[in-house]
């Protein structure tokens, strides 16, 4: 994934799920670790945003959301 396309699926998650993201980023703040059900929301989001992604790809697509999420809270 470049970074472009992990900062553009953080602003459409953002959008579409306003409360999960603010979860989803206190999460990763507090705990360092997502929360299953969140983790699963999250990837549920990834083929409404990109619908003919990979399974591997989306795996790398939410890896990378949450080092960008980790990123920008330093």
């Amino acid at each position: 994934m470049h970074t472009d396309e992990v900062a553009a699926f953080a602003q459409y998650f953002r959008k579409a799920n306003p409360g999960d993201y603010e979860q989803f980023v206190r999460q990763e703040k507090e705990l360092h670790e997502i929360e299953s059900g969140l983790a699963w929301g999250v990837r549920q989001q990834i083929p409404e945003w990109i619908p003919d992604l990979n399974s591997a790809d989306s795996g790398v697509l939410f890896g990378e959301f949450r080092d960008h999420v980790e990123s920008s809270l330093s």
